[in-house]
């Protein structure tokens, strides 16, 4: 492996790319975001001028070994042609700084079957593997169940403070039903009272008797003492007995308006974090659709770089032919003077 040679992501150095997962450190992933499919390792050196070739080189290995990176399948159709007639030039020998020590990588295959093997490589980037498919089939599994789950619960508490909104308008009715009720007794009682009361007068005032008179009025004194001392009381109970209601209402509202904010932040939550998954989820199609477009134009340029050294080699090869046969024609038409002389 030298330094022309282009490495492409796949789909796990993709995710680790594009921050949907966090393995690496900063370093490598600095150097894995630079890596496209068009970036050769010389561009990398030259990116990374802070780093040593050896670092460089470990760093790309780990890539490679651990999954996030492959060889680009094609490349070696990116180095220059030899021009038609001329021998090939020489590979440059190893003081010149061209080869770089990545025994690791896997050599490139012939340019031949560049069509057959680009195919696996876009589809493993594209998200086509069994194991991506099944991770994905999982998190949409995964998300389908916490939705149901979130909508389930949403149901649940709605229920729980209709409820709760039903209990506190019953005990309500029966509070102000009972209160009514207490109301009229005691305006029943006082009326009684009075009307006792005065029935004692009208006699009071029929007996000549002193004395008796001084009982009534002593009786009445009692009588209206005790009718300001029930009123005082019953006064103080419907007062305690309103307190409670409201104290109680106040709470069950408190507890309502709770229940709704609670919903209401658990609903708009989980409405972020859906608009969140569907944002990351378009972000990286679109850089997987990206990546395979640009893997599609990459192939599409070998192939025609193969057809073009395809028909490059042909035509050396008939001009060969015909340098030969005319080679031979003279050497024929030397041979047959040289016996007619």
């Amino acid at each position: 492996m030298n330094r022309r040679t282009i490495l492409t992501k796949t789909g796990k150095g993709l995710m680790e790319a594009t921050g949907k997962s966090s393995n690496l450190s900063r370093d490598l992933r600095d150097i894995l975001k630079e890596i496209d499919g068009t970036v050769s390792v010389s561009e990398l050196l030259k990116k990374f001028e802070e780093m040593s070739e050896r670092e460089i080189g470990e760093a790309l290995r780990g890539l490679v070994r651990d999954g996030y990176v492959r060889e680009f399948i094609g490349q070696q159709d990116a180095a220059p042609r030899a021009p038609t007639g001329r021998s090939p030039t020489p590979p440059a020998s190893a003081g010149a700084g061209e080869d770089l020590d990545f025994t690791d990588f896997t050599p490139a295959k012939p340019s031949a079957r560049t069509s057959e093997d680009v195919s696996p490589l876009v589809r493993d980037i594209t998200g086509e593997t069994p194991v991506i498919r099944m991770r994905e089939e999982a998190a949409a599994k995964a998300e389908a169940q916490a939705r149901t789950q979130a909508e389930a619960q949403a149901r649940t508490q709605a229920e729980a403070l209709d409820q709760a909104r039903r209990e506190a308008e019953e005990r309500q009715r029966r509070d102000a039903e009972e209160k009514a009720r207490r109301e009229a007794e005691a305006r029943a009682r006082i009326d009684a009272e009075q009307a006792a009361k005065r029935d004692a007068e009208g006699r009071g005032r029929s007996e000549p008797n002193e004395k008796t008179r001084w009982g009534n009025e002593a009786e009445d004194r009692a009588r209206r003492e005790a009718d300001v001392r029930a009123r005082r009381e019953e006064a103080e109970r419907v007062a305690r007995i309103e307190a409670e209601t409201r104290a109680k209402v106040e709470a069950e509202m408190r507890a309502r308006r709770e229940l709704e904010e609670r919903v209401r932040r658990e609903q708009e939550a989980r409405r972020e974090e859906e608009a969140r998954k569907r944002k990351d989820t378009e972000e990286t199609e679109a850089l997987m659709r990206s990546l395979s477009e640009q893997e599609e134009k990459v192939r599409r340029e070998a192939e025609q770089r193969e057809r073009e050294e395809r028909e490059r080699r042909e035509e050396e090869e008939r001009a060969r032919r015909e340098s030969e046969e005319e080679t031979r024609r003279k050497e024929e038409e030397k041979r047959n003077k040289e016996k007619e002389k």
